[in-house]
């Protein structure tokens, strides 16, 4: 139970920063923000019901119909199946919060170029340009 409230913890963090970055950057912060929390939720809470749901089918399809067995077999999966979903919501807004520093290197490559500053000045930019999906 205290690891689903730190997963949710961490989403609200997330998807604050996510908001506060995309204001920065004059995006639509909103929509960036309401994305950020539904992938979070999303891979916190419906990604192991589905796992979960594809796990009942095929113990079902295995022969064991007996719904105790099935409770106690799935019930094995639990820990893991959250653990993961948990970690994947992490990376996931881990990413989310990485398309913005690319966006500043974007931006700042394009001042760059359009006042002709040297490139030593940018040259310490660690995030990779193909990483940026444009949005």
């Amino acid at each position: 139970m205290i690891i689903t409230i730190l997963g949710l913890a961490v989403v609200v963090i997330s998807t604050y920063f996510v908001y506060k970055t995309a204001k920065d950057y004059g995006r639509n912060a909103a929509l960036w923000a309401i994305g950020t929390a539904c992938l979070g939720l999303g891979c916190q809470w419906i990604l192991p019901f589905i796992i979960f749901i594809v796990m009942t089918f095929i113990y079902m399809a295995t022969g064991i119909s007996n719904p105790l067995d099935l409770q106690s077999r799935i019930i094995e999966w639990a820990f893991a199946v959250t653990i993961g979903c948990l970690l994947l919501s992490g990376v996931a807004m881990w990413f989310m919060l990485r398309k913005f520093q690319c966006c500043r290197m974007n931006q700042s490559l394009t001042l760059r170029l359009l006042l002709l500053v040297s490139p030593k000045q940018y040259a310490n930019f660690s995030c990779d340009p193909r990483f940026c999906l444009g949005l």
